[in-house]
This record gives structure tokens, sequence and C-alpha cells, in this order.
């Protein structure tokens, strides 16, 4: 985890690694992870890009937004957490609280991010698609799955909580 990360929740231990933003590390097995910074209202919080051989997946969970570009990713995991038209009528029914909206916005990445992080890959070399840290109330896995597959041509699948 990242510094800030460890600081936060004052983490210790003999197995505690950290790890900096933009400075690629070897794990075992010869997997090399590359972590970077990603949008979200944690301290330090990172993605992964992470390879072997002819394999390179990208981890992206716990942010609202990624920056950066990718080439030649594999498989994606990638946070799907909530879709704006959802979460609005949420909020209308009263079913979730106005108040709470701020924060999944700015925190969590909505399915329309996910699509425009799509726009951005070259998705040639992408193998499958799981979408990950969906909302129990603010997504819906059919729509979500449906849209990212419709896209893409790939094959997405769900991981459940």
């Amino acid at each position: 985890m990242s510094a800030g990360t460890a600081e936060e929740i004052s983490a210790t231990g003999f197995r505690l690694h950290i790890v900096s933003s933009r400075r690629q590390f070897t794990i075992l097995g010869g997997w090399m992870v590359k972590p970077f910074d990603v949008v979200h209202d944690a301290e330090e919080p990172l993605g992964f890009l992470i390879s072997t051989g002819p394999y390179k997946i990208l981890f992206l969970t716990d942010l609202s937004y990624c920056r950066y570009k990718f080439k030649g990713v594999t498989h994606l995991m990638v946070e799907a957490n909530f879709c704006e038209r959802i979460l609005a009528e949420n909020i209308q029914s009263g079913l979730v609280d106005p108040a709470r909206r701020k924060r999944l916005v700015d925190s969590h990445m909505s399915i329309q991010r996910v699509v425009d992080l799509l726009h951005k890959m070259d998705f040639s070399s992408l193998q499958e698609i799981h979408l990950i840290h969906l909302s129990e109330q603010n997504s819906d896995e059919e729509l979500f799955k449906k849209l990212v597959a419709g896209y893409t041509g790939k094959p997405v699948y769900i991981c459940a909580a």
C-alpha cells in the first residue's frame, strides 16, 4: 500500500510493503506491478498495472477517475460503482440520502466514467473485463454488462462483493 494509506490506517507489521506511484516492483513469480495515482477521497490511493509474460492486468477500484491511458491491456478489472440516472432516481424516491451524493460522485467510478475510460483505451489486446465494486442500490449489473460488452465486443463479468 502507499505510505499515505499506511499512515491513515496505522498499518504496521513485517508483511507491510510500502509502494509509490509510478515506481514499478516485482512480486513472487515474476509479476511486474506498476502502481499509479488515482482520484479518490482516501489518503494516497493507487491503481495497479500488473503484468507477466503476455498478460497485462489493469486493476482500478476505489477511485472516481483515472487520468492515464493504457495500451496492451489484456484483462481489465474496473470499479463500476453507480449509474448517475439510478442514483438520481434513488435520491428522488428517498432510497438514498441526498447528502451521500457528493461523496459517491467524488469518490467512486460511475459506469459513465468506465465508458469514458474505455473510449481512451486501445482494447485490441483486451480479452475480458471484470466490473467490480458495484453499489447494491445504485447500479444495475445486467445494464452495465450489456453496455460495456456492446461497446467493446469483449466478455464482461460482474464480480459480486
